[in-house]
């Protein structure tokens, strides 16, 4: 089975004023293409420190190892050649994701500026793709593109960040505890939704847990 991404012996410090902080100590694992893969571990472990390495945007210093993905190691990829990778290729919703979108910008105009950072296209374009996937996480488009944040209920944003994380149909999609602070009835809804993406898109995934 093809791995899109490979982590090879990777580890990655935090240094502060009081000493280093080993957050990752030579992990290595493949994403294998299209799959979905879940890591597991206790809260602190280093999921999330690893999340963001591969994102190319993780704030420890990483002291050894390779992120391979396609035969090239991201840490090799210059600033231009990961703003380019980030969202197009690999893209990714953060923990407390309700938290992450702007809470004073209207949902429509966060996906247009997420695409227009990215490509040139028109926004008659990006609301016609924005609305089809907003339908496909089963959001109503014309109640959600209208609105704040803060009008939305925590499931109805995490399927917001969901489908804001397709907008530019990544190759992998990242999750990070994405069904924290939600009730059991919406986690079910929203593991249905990831498993359908994965199905009928082919998107690989990696799901970050501290707990199943």
């Amino acid at each position: 089975m093809k791995a899109i991404i490979q982590i090879k012996d990777l580890s990655i410090d935090y240094v502060t004023r009081y000493g280093t902080t080993h957050a990752v100590n030579n992990v290595s694992f493949d994403i294998p293409e299209g799959k979905v893969t879940a890591l597991v571990g206790e809260s602190g472990c280093g999921k999330t420190t690893l999340a963001t390495a591969i994102l190319g945007i993780c704030s420890g210093v990483i002291s050894q190892g390779q992120i391979v993905y396609n035969g090239r190691d991201i840490l090799s990829f210059s600033k231009e050649e990961l703003r380019q990778f980030r969202w197009q290729e690999v893209s990714m919703v953060f923990q407390a994701a309700q938290s992450a979108l702007n809470p004073v910008m209207k949902i429509k105009d966060q996906f247009i500026q997420t695409v227009r950072e990215h490509r040139d296209v028109s926004v008659a374009e990006i609301i016609k793709r924005t609305r089809e996937l907003l339908e496909y996480v089963r959001l109503d488009p014309d109640l959600v593109l209208r609105s704040y944040p803060h009008e939305l209920s925590g499931g109805m944003k995490q399927r917001v960040m969901i489908a804001l994380s397709l907008i530019l149909d990544p190759k992998v999609v990242i999750l990070d505890e994405p069904t924290t602070a939600l009730d059991v009835i919406t986690q079910s809804y929203i593991f249905e939704i990831l498993a359908k993406i994965n199905r009928d898109f082919g998107t690989t995934m990696l799901l970050c847990f501290s707990h199943l």
